[in-house]
């Protein structure tokens, strides 16, 4: 990458807000999303009771479905997304379009 593209990645993370840190409640939302995104939903459920701000499993089931977009692009049996497991009708609008991506990738 050359020193003009670097640059212009850095404006767009400046511009995007990137470069700072997260408020601490947000940081905590993510981490909790990271943490337990490959847990299956009732364990996560279980977990967050109590514990974290009622927003984490929402932002944790957009993170499991974007996972499960994501790994189409691991083929083999993967390649198959059953979109009756997604949690959110826009994800599931997104199963052609994952698969279609997929299909024009080297």
């Amino acid at each position: 990458m050359g020193s003009t593209a670097r640059r212009a990645q850095r404006c767009r993370v400046v511009d995007i807000g990137l470069h700072e840190s997260p408020p601490e409640a947000d940081a905590r939302l993510a981490l909790f999303a990271i943490r337990f995104h490959c847990c299956d939903d009732g364990h996560a459920a279980l977990r967050s009771a109590g514990q974290v701000h009622p927003r984490a499993l929402c932002i944790l089931r957009l993170l499991k479905d974007a996972d499960a977009l994501h790994r189409v692009r691991l083929g083999g049996d993967a390649d198959e997304i059953d979109s009756s497991a997604l949690r959110h009708d826009s994800t599931r609008a997104m199963v052609g379009f994952a698969e279609e991506l997929l299909s024009v990738m080297p």
